[in-house]
């Protein structure tokens, strides 16, 4: 099994080489969700899932468990006017701390912060600890006795150092047992000459470039005395070779009649209706409407749903809601 690993792909982002015709039998696009199930599925650790509300609301009752220690004056008062999000943003700093590697126990420091995550961390279910850090955590303690895995080879987009701690451990780990791992040099040169210059500057402004060449076109820049010169000018170029320029792609600060109008006057595709969408409202409101259906309430999908400019929420019951 072969592995192409990019943090992105847990949010649903289209890989790359699949995009570009490169998936196959025995590739996978993963993020780090990704590697944890199948390194979880691998090694049997695989176990029922707890929906992440659950560990907020446990985490919250943990929260209010402890609010009588010395520690919980850093939450007391914002655990008392919305215990929920309070809770929610705890548990994202712990989950965090988890990934950097922190084993939940107590630290040496003089953060409130951290002092009172040690304090909750102490009383929070153990059967509720299933965060990336944590199940990383097992995972890692697994590949100690059972060091045969499937994997031939995981690719990667940046280098280890540039990844959370634990991810990087675990692909140490992974590469000590003999899967191979690629990382990226993360600079890659796409085009040459002074484009070429230009993007190398912006990956990185310490690397050696070529000098800039004069009569090189692969970037231009121009400088019209108005926007109707702007325009024409550009429409002239686009049209003077229409199936080399098939796919140039536009990308517009704003919308602009006057190359709108210069693009038609050459029978060129225009750039597109710039003009508000009358059902950009009603696409805002349902998926927060349907969000706030759902038991236990979340707080910031109902906040967003109040800040609506068009709702069906009467605006002074809103302000009012909103104020509370």
């Amino acid at each position: 099994m072969q592995l192409i690993f990019d943090m992105a792909y847990d949010q649903q982002v289209a890989p790359n080489g699949v995009q570009a015709g490169q998936s196959s039998v025995g590739k996978l696009f993963v993020g780090s969700q990704g590697l944890l199930n199948v390194l979880e599925t691998h090694l049997g650790l695989t176990s029922k899932e707890t929906h992440h509300a659950m560990r907020i609301q446990a985490y919250m009752e943990s929260m209010q468990s402890v609010i009588y220690m010395p520690e919980a004056s850093f939450f007391e008062q914002s655990l008392q006017a919305d215990a929920w999000s309070t809770a929610k943003q705890f548990l994202d700093w712990r989950e965090e701390l988890k990934l950097a590697g922190w084993s939940g126990s107590d630290i040496n420091t003089k953060s409130e912060k951290l002092q009172s995550l040690v304090a909750v961390e102490k009383v929070f279910p153990n059967e509720l600890k299933k965060g990336l850090g944590d199940r990383l955590q097992i995972v890692l303690a697994a590949l100690e006795k059972q060091p045969s895995l499937h994997i031939q080879s995981i690719q990667l987009s940046v280098s280890i150092g540039e990844l959370p701690y634990l991810i990087g451990q675990t692909l140490c780990k992974l590469e000590s047992l003999g899967v191979s791992i690629v990382a990226s040099s993360g600079h890659t040169k796409c085009a040459s000459g002074n484009l070429g210059s230009i993007q190398q500057a912006m990956l990185d402004a310490d690397l050696p470039r070529e000098p800039v060449r004069l009569g090189d076109d692969s970037i231009v820049l121009l400088r019209p005395d108005d926007e109707w010169t702007a325009a024409n000018t550009l429409a002239a170029w686009l049209k003077a070779d229409e199936v080399k320029n098939a796919k140039v792609l536009l990308v517009q600060n704003g919308g602009s009649d006057v190359l709108n109008h210069a693009l038609h006057q050459v029978a060129l595709p225009m750039l597109g209706n710039q003009t508000r969408s009358a059902f950009r409202a009603a696409l805002q409101i349902m998926p927060l409407a349907i969000a706030n259906t759902w038991s236990p309430l979340n707080i910031q999908a109902l906040l967003s749903f109040l800040s609506l400019q068009v709702s069906p929420v009467p605006r002074f019951a809103a302000k009012r809601l909103l104020a509370a």
